[in-house]
């Protein structure tokens, strides 16, 4: 199933103009402030911020960005390390203020806890995990990956729903490709793992048999469930065909599931930081999107995310 490059859901973006209200937990972030701007200037979003006010009106000075298009909502307690800003951002999401949460500068623990809060917090009740889109320009794929940020070592249970979430996003995506073909509207997604055979002595691989049957279940549509399958497989049919096995996922993935958050981790790190790449992330399993990467991360890797999180919804 081919998923939309980035550059295709910004053109579909800029066309739709939707305007989606979306709080940042965290404003006082140079990255932040800069990618709202240019979301807010092609007609994406309405931005809000929430943190120390006079910090956030300081940098955004000091970077020659205009705070017009936005609300700022000031947060005394930001001054200091603790979750307020994120309390007050998602208070906006539930006074039905703002449609999209976007992690700024503010710690994940602080973030979570907010989101997790029992009463007028994000809970759906199902897993929530890091759904991460990753284009790799020089070999013109792109995948899903999860859960690269949250669940350490998810329980079979919470990856039967992860893959409901890879499947949510997968076909939301897909229906916003240029390239989509009835054709070719099977999903793939791969259980990954450092063999592929289910074997007692690695125990990651011991919930590929029941996660496989899933794909049994009409309630995905054409869904292909395989695994355990090693990353080399997932990304390049000739490994597949080296190794003599038969496969239906050789080389072209649409999604990968991983063991643990750190296989997950590790891995799409070692992408962002070492192949030509593009890549957004968003929270899955919430009430509403949530957009979601690292504090390190670049503008474009923000716009991105945006991206991301704003066609997941509208799709």
């Amino acid at each position: 199933m081919p998923l939309p490059k980035f550059e295709e859901l910004f053109a579909r973006l800029d066309d739709h103009c939707p305007q989606v209200r979306v709080v940042a937990a965290g404003g006082a972030d140079a990255t932040v402030l800069e990618a709202m701007s240019a979301a807010a200037e092609r007609g994406w979003i309405e931005p809000m911020v929430t943190g120390h006010a006079p910090a956030i009106h300081q940098l955004a000075d000091s970077l020659g960005v205009s705070l017009n298009p936005f609300q700022v909502i000031d947060v005394h307690e930001a001054e200091v390390d603790t979750p307020a800003p994120a309390m007050a951002a998602v208070a906006e999401i539930h006074a039905g203020r703002a449609a999209i949460l976007m992690k700024g500068q503010i710690a994940t623990p602080h973030l979570m806890k907010a989101v997790l809060q029992k009463e007028g917090g994000l809970r759906t009740g199902q897993a929530i995990c890091q759904v991460v889109l990753m284009e790799l320009l020089s070999h013109d794929r792109r995948f899903l990956m999860t859960d690269t940020g949250i669940t350490i070592t998810p329980t079979l249970d919470q990856k039967k729903q992860m893959v409901e979430h890879l499947v949510k996003a997968g076909r939301g995506l897909a229906s916003m490709s240029p390239t989509a073909s009835p054709l070719d509207d099977v999903f793939r997604i791969g259980l990954m793992a450092a063999t592929e055979k289910v074997s007692e002595a690695m125990p990651d691989t011991l919930d590929c048999p029941a996660l496989c049957e899933l794909a049994n279940e009409s309630r995905y549509g054409h869904c292909l469930i395989e695994g355990p399958l090693s990353f080399d497989m997932a990304m390049d049919a000739a490994a597949t065909s080296r190794k003599g096995l038969d496969r239906r996922i050789a080389g072209n993935a649409d999604a990968m599931l991983f063991p643990s958050l750190q296989a997950a981790n590790l891995t799409v790190k070692a992408i962002m930081y070492t192949a030509h790449c593009r890549f957004g992330g968003m929270l899955m399993g919430t009430t509403h999107p949530v957009v979601f990467m690292s504090r390190a991360d670049e503008t474009a890797t923000r716009l991105n995310s945006l991206a991301l999180a704003i066609s997941t919804a509208l799709a």
